[in-house]
């Protein structure tokens, strides 16, 4: 016996909406993230800093107390010390607010060391946005002798506002040199 022309012709219509509907359901669970907390690019390199380990990465909120953004060098002159850096996502930008929208970097440090400056490069863009440049430095150890040292940087990038950025984060890169 042939199929008949009919039925193959249902088999293929029904084959087309079965396989053609699997993208269209996929396309609907990642319309339903939030795009607020995604970010399109996201990059850290550390160029050979020594002691670093990789960069954990939270969607929060800008500390208390914060009411401008970080300058000058931040010290831990001890261990299991840490320090706090808020960068505006803007070049140069001044203002930081406490309880504004942020995405926060924690890096961990572990070494011995006698002292050790490091700049923390952030770039940063927005909303397709122009982008953002900010850098600090963190001095770790003071007494100039060669001993462990533990301790933790907490980089805060400030979206301007308690709301995500609209159209999310394009882009979030952290150099460490």
């Amino acid at each position: 016996m042939k199929p008949s022309t009919p039925w193959i012709v249902v088999a293929a219509a029904l084959l087309l909406v079965v396989v053609g509907s699997a993208p269209t359901a996929r396309g609907a669970v990642l319309t339903v993230l939030p795009v607020s907390e995604s970010i399109r690019e996201y990059e850290v390199g550390s160029d050979g800093a020594n002691g670093y380990s990789a960069a954990t990465l939270a969607v929060t909120t800008v500390p208390g107390g914060t009411t401008v953004c970080t300058t000058g060098t931040k010290n831990i002159p001890l261990t299991l010390g840490s320090a706090n850096l808020v960068f505006s996502s803007s070049t140069g930008g001044t203002t930081c607010t406490a309880g504004d929208y942020a995405v926060e970097l924690t890096l961990s440090f572990s070494a011995t060391i006698a002292t050790q400056t490091n700049a923390f490069h952030v770039t940063t863009a927005s909303g397709g946005g122009a982008h953002g440049f900010n850098s600090e430095a963190v001095k770790l150890g003071v007494l100039g002798l060669p001993l462990p040292m533990v301790a933790t940087v907490h980089i805060y990038v400030d979206y301007g506002s308690v709301s995500a950025p609209t159209g999310g984060i394009d882009l979030l890169d952290l150099a460490i040199v």
